[in-house]
């Protein structure tokens, strides 16, 4: 029983330590203004909220921790961030907003529980460093993986571009309700229009049909009164 207690007071007293230490790290570096922040092996669960205060920061390692999600106002927040290091957490997703990380040059992903990687990272152009090593990956798939760095930017910029072209409408979703409404009119007025024409020619088709065979009728019974005649005459002869 002693024991237990012991334990349960080492852990209290080692995570209050901790999170001592790294509430005073960020004090420091928010004074110091320094661009560097090592907050790797802390035991993180979640990002402390301070840490998005730190819009100077461009190298930041939050390895070896057990954080499960990064927010989306982190990269946000961050967007002047250089260098990431993310390795060995529980990760299982990225966030979209990543997009605003422009000029990220590498980022460190080994060790985490990532099945994918968010279209947005395409965006990142300026990433030279990619490291997604023993991550359960299936987008993008193997081949493009292996590709290197310069592979998986261009794949996803693909996506990207198929996706924009694919999804215009969701923009401006009345703007193309109201297009493909006059879409279909259009449409709807060209096959009206074109029935009208197949009717109208069909009708004249059948007149000059029933027009001919009148006057094949007519001539025929001018032809029979024409033969009477001849016969009556010979008769009267």
């Amino acid at each position: 029983m002693g024991d237990e207690k012991h334990a349960v007071l080492s852990y209290a007293y080692q995570k209050n330590t901790t999170q001592n230490t790294i509430e005073k790290l960020l004090e420091w570096n928010a004074q110091s203004q320094s661009k560097q922040l090592d907050l790797s092996k802390k035991k993180l669960v979640t990002l402390p909220d301070k840490i998005y205060d730190l819009k100077h920061l461009q190298f930041v390692s939050l390895e070896g921790n057990e954080i499960e999600v990064i927010p989306e106002i982190f990269s946000v927040s961050l967007f002047q961030l250089l260098w990431l290091d993310l390795r060995n957490n529980n990760l299982r997703s990225l966030p979209k907003s990543i997009s605003k990380m422009f000029h990220l040059k590498n980022l460190l992903l080994e060790n985490n529980k990532l099945s994918s990687l968010p279209l947005e990272l395409g965006y990142l152009t300026s990433l030279t460093g990619l490291n997604l090593s023993n991550n359960p990956l299936v987008f993008p798939p193997k081949h493009v993986i292996e590709i290197g760095v310069k592979g998986i930017l261009k794949f996803l910029q693909e996506k990207l571009h198929h996706q924009d072209s694919t999804e215009n409408c969701h923009f401006d979703d009345n703007g193309c309700k109201d297009e493909m409404m006059y879409s279909s009119q259009l449409v709807s007025s060209d096959i009206r229009e074109s029935f009208k024409n197949q009717t109208l020619n069909h009708f004249c088709d059948n007149k000059m049909v029933i027009t001919e065979k009148s006057n094949k009728e007519g001539d025929l019974n001018k032809q029979k009164e024409k033969m009477c005649h001849q016969s009556n005459q010979q008769t009267c002869n």
